[in-house]
């Protein structure tokens, strides 16, 4: 149980289910969290059409933003689909100036 479900279990709270629907309804990053052993846990709980390239630009040294790109695009256990709608698709459809 995560600390949000425990912090679930007060009788005049939500139930556990409840915040992380919301949390599910997040748009989340990719910003140095790329690698086998991450990310398959954040699309276990992310839908990749929710999830936006991040780069930590400015505060990440470019051949560390470097790194964590190479390895999310060979590592990551994305499919094609879901790593051409990660790397520029979704922000294209939410942010339509862009497209």
């Amino acid at each position: 149980m995560g600390r949000t479900e425990q912090a679930a279990l007060d009788p005049e709270g939500p139930t556990p289910e409840q915040p992380l629907a919301k949390f599910r309804l997040f748009y989340w990053d990719t910003a140095l969290s790329s690698g086998p052993d991450a990310f398959p846990s954040f699309l276990a709980f992310a839908d990749h059409k929710r999830i936006l390239f991040g780069s930590d630009f400015p505060y990440a040294p470019t051949p560390v933003a470097t790194k964590f790109t190479r390895i999310l695009d060979t590592h990551s256990g994305l499919t094609d689909e879901q790593r051409a709608a990660v790397n520029n698709g979704n922000a294209k459809r939410i942010l339509k100036r862009l497209a």
